[in-house]
């Protein structure tokens, strides 16, 4: 491992890093990431589609609707209401920074 840019000088050529977080490479890491998906968007009110566990879904009373899935390694959010779209992407911003 080697010494994070900004973080060298000649004081540090010699130094150690710990790593505090590990999480790729995991065999469980997969597993990990989409559970920590789906309690964020379930918390929020969308609700586990029971034929495609990947797909969560949240319908409004004016009718709209907002889109999750997990696809592999890709997110896809979509549907007709724009403000709760935008929310979910800052709150997924906001809850999965701390597994980086």
């Amino acid at each position: 491992m080697q010494i994070p840019l900004g973080l060298e000088s000649p004081n540090t050529s010699n130094m150690v890093s710990r790593l505090r977080k590990s999480l790729y490479g995991l065999k469980q890491s997969p597993r990990v990431w989409f559970d920590r998906l789906t309690k964020v968007v379930k918390q929020d009110g969308f609700a586990q589609c029971q034929t495609d566990h990947t797909l969560s879904v949240k319908h409004f009373v004016n009718g709209k609707i907002a889109l999750f899935i997990v696809y592999v390694d890709d997110v896809v959010i979509t549907g007709d209401d724009y403000d709760q779209i935008n929310h979910l992407k800052n709150l997924l911003a906001k809850n999965l920074k701390s597994m980086i």
